[in-house]
């Protein structure tokens, strides 16, 4: 027996009367469509003009006519849940629409508001960094002078060493908006000691290569952009006399068409990337008719691996610099994660011990290189071995190359002015004017988030944010003629991200 979906779809439902103005009924039992008082059927289905049908042309199939019907009702049904939850969410938040409308046409206040979100989640943009930081003046004065000395072409070193919570990538996001402002190339790592770890250093490089970003603008942020702008610039010789060798083999190897080709690119950019091993990558330029010469970068031998990072780190600090960038800032955050991974006793754990040290060492060697290393790390606290504390280890592997920078807790009167500073923040967020916001209150404010703060065995700075921006929204949803629902005007923000 063959199955019809037409036929099933006709013995489900008999429409009596297309006008809609009958009841439905189906086999078996019956029920009548009630419309809500609100409803209205679309006017291009009431006041279409019934048209005869042609005696000459060929008449309709009724099943199909009534399975369009069906799909008919489905769709109306659908656009009058649309329109009732628009209704509905309108008549909640007031004028929350209006509000949007007037607020979107500012794209400082929606800048703020992005700015807001990201500190609702603990973190700062790196456009509001600066704005943000308090307490950082000698802070942001030896990261400048680092990204100066890394333009000149002298490798920078620097270690930033805090408690959990007190500050670390807040500084390093700071670093990077200054590098940013100086057009660095920048690439932002996480370690975990587990899939990225300075104990494997050819994922690592991937890692540094999938996070890396030549510019602002999207169109030409990315690797294969850059590399294409270089095979169309010919710059081999360039790389060769600087030494970033396997750059310009690469370069090299491929005609100009493969640089045109997306499908070509997404290979090319995997290979030095090193993604995509150096056989993947022949074998599918090869299906695109390409004839490559390409060498293999990717170290197998395990006392190979540090020294070939290194290697290409300097590759790719010299290729952004070749590319119109001022050098290459590459950032290494959470490292105390990483050497928590490998504190145990066990023969593996001593071996990527071993590792990582080689790497450590390694780096500290590289010169005549546009580029920043920043690393990250929490001190190890008492541990009787050096291995396993993060500041001392890689202070010992560097020597006197790292520029060890000592993040200090903030003082009272940063908290105070922090709190200026996301008060100005918020209110440019929403359209507000400060005077509604008094001074008294403000004080007032500060004194019980301070306290709570304080009295928190776990105190970091970003629950001081959290509850600062907390208050603030209460005190503004309870008086909905000075801000019309923050938080309803963030989630369209989110949304739309």
């Amino acid at each position: 027996m063959t199955f019809d979906l037409r036929t099933w779809f006709k013995s489900l439902f008999r429409f009596q009367d297309v006008s809609r103005s009958e009841p439905v009924e189906t086999l078996g039992n019956s029920w009548e469509f009630t419309p809500p008082p609100t409803f209205k059927w679309p006017e291009s289905k009431i006041d279409a003009p019934v048209v005869e049908p042609d005696p000459e042309q060929n008449q309709e199939d009724p099943e199909q006519s009534t399975v369009e019907l069906a799909s008919a009702l489905v769709d109306d049904s659908m656009r009058i849940t649309e329109v009732s939850t628009l209704d509905d969410a309108d008549s909640l938040t007031g004028n929350v629409l209006k509000s949007d409308a007037v607020l979107a046409h500012s794209s400082v206040s929606v800048e703020a508001r992005k700015a807001i979100l990201a500190l609702r989640l603990g973190q700062v943009l790196e456009s509001k960094v600066l704005e943000l930081s308090v307490g950082t003046t000698d802070l942001e004065e030896k990261l400048r002078q680092s990204v100066d000395n890394a333009i000149s072409g002298i490798p920078e070193f620097i270690l930033l060493d805090a408690a959990w919570g007190a500050g670390k990538t807040h500084a390093l996001t700071i670093l990077q908006a200054l590098a940013r402002s100086k057009k660095f190339a920048t690439s932002f790592v996480v370690m975990d000691g587990v899939s990225t770890t300075l104990s494997n250093p050819m994922d690592l490089m991937s890692e540094v290569m999938s996070s890396i970003r030549f510019s602002d603008d999207p169109a030409s942020c990315d690797l294969s952009y850059q590399l294409a702008k270089a095979k169309g610039q010919t710059l081999f010789d360039y790389f060769d006399r600087k030494g970033a060798h396997f750059i310009a083999d690469t370069l090299r190897s491929l005609p100009d068409e493969a640089f045109l080709d997306p499908e070509a690119m997404d290979v090319i950019t995997e290979y030095l990337s090193l993604r995509m091993p150096k056989a993947s990558a022949d074998f599918e330029l090869q299906r695109r008719s390409y004839k490559p010469k390409l060498k293999t970068i990717k170290a197998s031998k395990v006392e190979e691996r540090a020294p070939r990072f290194v290697a290409l780190l300097e590759e790719w600090a010299i290729f952004s610099s070749a590319m119109g960038c001022n050098g290459l800032l590459v950032i290494l955050d959470e490292l105390d994660v990483e050497y928590g991974h490998s504190a145990g006793r066990s023969k593996t754990d001593q071996d990527l011990r071993q590792r990582r040290k080689e790497l450590l060492e390694q780096l500290g060697h590289l010169h005549d290189a546009p580029l920043i290393l920043a690393l990250a790390a929490a001190p190890g606290g008492d541990t009787d071995n050096e291995e396993n504390d993060p500041v001392r280890d890689i202070l010992k592997c560097f020597g006197n190359k790292m520029k060890h920078v000592t993040i200090n807790p903030l003082s009272k009167s940063d908290f105070r002015a922090l709190l200026d500073r996301l008060l100005n923040l918020y209110m440019q967020a929403y359209g507000l004017s400060r005077d509604s916001f008094s001074h008294e209150m403000t004080e007032k404010l500060f004194s019980d988030l301070f306290d709570r703060y304080q009295q928190n065995p776990n105190a970091v700075v970003r629950r001081f944010v959290r509850s600062a921006i907390e208050s603030m929204d209460v005190y503004f949803v309870q008086r909905p003629t000075l801000c019309p629902n923050p938080l309803k005007m963030e989630k369209d923000i989110f949304s739309e991200l």
